[in-house]
């Protein structure tokens, strides 16, 4: 086997320098390279204790990062011998330290632009920074190289994908040649008040949970989150909504063509039981008594969306879960582009490390965060609003009836919200409420009775 070369790094070249130093480095900066270099430290004493006790268990397959091992058997990606983890060592301290070496370049840059007050000098881009650093050559004292290693090391450290880089490159070449001065591109803080004040959007507020006094949930308003969907390109050809062309009964119950058949919502069952329960006893009008304006009743199905996600670097150890909604009456190829859909608020994680233990208390909450969140579509549903919005190119005047349709989520939010036991484990009695069939039994159901519907007047009796 070939024998491996790798850099050492300043301040000696045996192994306890090197690790002398790596440890120095992490103590000096915080950052995620250096978190490697910490496992590199390990890895190497793990190394060390593999070889010597010629353990035959080889290199553990749930490292992350680690480079590619050579393997003697092509059905054994990873080789057991002590020669083949040596190697595979070697590899990685190789790519660490020259990665380490970098790092120490721009640690010594950082140093060397700092002035007496602690605030970083401005140099000219036509110098080249003095570097205390035999080691480096020419070619990595250039200040373009290191502005590269720099963008690199911010890029690493924000765990971007890697066409981050280029794309940084090629925005920073654009605007270059519009003399843009850059020391003048404001902070980020400056710019999203700029954007706040300049382009028009619903703001959130936040709202103390009863509960715990302690935690909060954003949420934003449900008319004004319509009407900026009624903005939007969506609401202005007819083409976009389920809606009738005929303007004296645009905004009526919908006449599904017959091509269409069942591909809209609009078009089911569920639909017209609504229309025929809501509308057809009210009237296709309604007039305000107190200013005397005619009102079009308009039937608006709406749309939930709720799905827990991780929002720290341990997913799951803090989450939020956006409760989204869109409007039924817009076409559902369009239901599909992301920005057809707009947040009710956010369900926080409960921070009463009590309350989440107890299932009971955790449930709790995030009903009562759902309440929150919930509050004016109800509000509404009751008292349906009168708005004057122009769609369709014409200023229309609407009393909107929204009722909501269906809820969108996996297994463990549904289960959440009917106050049912989480089974997204497995081992649950019944695979659906609508079929007998255990879920052992899923996968082979008997073959003589096959599966077990269950009618809905038993899952009825079952909810009272």
């Amino acid at each position: 086997m070939p024998k491996r070369k790798y850099h050492t790094i300043k301040g000696g070249k045996g192994a306890s320098n090197r690790c002398t130093k790596e440890a120095r480095l992490y103590a000096r900066r915080r950052c995620s390279f250096q978190d490697g270099v910490e496992r590199l430290i390990s890895l190497k004493a793990a190394g060390k204790e593999w070889i010597s006790e010629g353990l035959n268990s080889g290199i553990p397959t749930d490292v992350d990062d680690g480079p590619s091992f050579p393997s003697t058997d092509c059905n054994d990606p990873y080789s057991s011998s002590p020669e083949h983890i040596q190697y595979g060592l070697e590899t990685m301290v190789e790519t660490v330290e020259e990665d380490t070496n970098v790092f120490s370049i721009c640690e010594s840059v950082d140093e060397e632009e700092m002035d007496t007050s602690g605030q970083a000098s401005h140099t000219s881009s036509s110098t080249t920074p003095k570097t205390n650093m035999p080691h480096c050559s020419k070619t990595l004292r250039n200040p373009h190289i290191l502005m590269g290693i720099k963008l690199q090391q911010l890029c690493t450290d924000a765990q971007v994908p890697l066409h981050y880089y280029n794309d940084f490159l090629r925005l920073f070449k654009k605007y270059s040649k519009l003399s843009v001065e850059f020391d003048k591109v404001p902070a980020r803080e400056r710019l999203m008040k700029v954007l706040k004040k300049e382009i028009p959007c619903v703001q959130p507020t936040i709202v103390p949970v009863k509960l715990n006094s302690v935690d909060i949930v954003p949420k934003f308003n449900f008319l004004e989150q319509v009407k900026d969907l009624f903005a939007t390109e969506y609401f202005q050809s007819p083409g976009n909504c389920c809606i009738n062309p005929d303007e004296t009964t645009r905004f009526g119950k919908y006449e599904t063509p017959p091509e269409e058949k069942f591909s809209e919502m609009m078009s089911g069952e569920w639909y017209r039981q609504t229309y025929e329960r809501f509308i057809s006893e009210e009237g296709l009008t309604f007039t305000d008594p107190v200013t005397g304006k005619e009102y079009k009743n308009w039937l608006i199905p709406v749309i939930l969306y709720n799905d827990k996600t991780g929002v720290s670097a341990m997913e799951g150890s803090y989450t939020l879960e956006p409760l989204m909604f869109t409007l039924g009456v817009i076409r559902r190829f369009l239901r599909e582009k992301e920005d057809c859909w707009r947040h009710l608020g956010f369900i926080p994680t409960c921070s009463d490390s009590k309350t989440k233990a107890n299932a009971e208390k955790s449930l709790q909450f995030t009903h009562e965060c759902l309440q929150i969140l919930l509050e004016e579509l109800v509000s509404h549903q009751k008292t349906p609003p009168m708005i004057e919005v122009n769609i369709f190119g014409k200023l229309q005047h609407l009393r909107l009836k929204f009722e909501v349709a269906y809820v969108m989520g996996d297994q463990l939010s549904q289960d959440t919200h009917c106050c049912r036991k989480k089974i997204n484990a497995g081992g649950a009695g019944r695979t659906h409420r609508g079929c007998l069939t255990s879920f052992l039994g899923a996968a082979a159901p008997p073959a003589k009775d096959g599966c077990h519907s269950l009618p809905k007047k038993v899952v009825d009796q079952f909810c009272t």
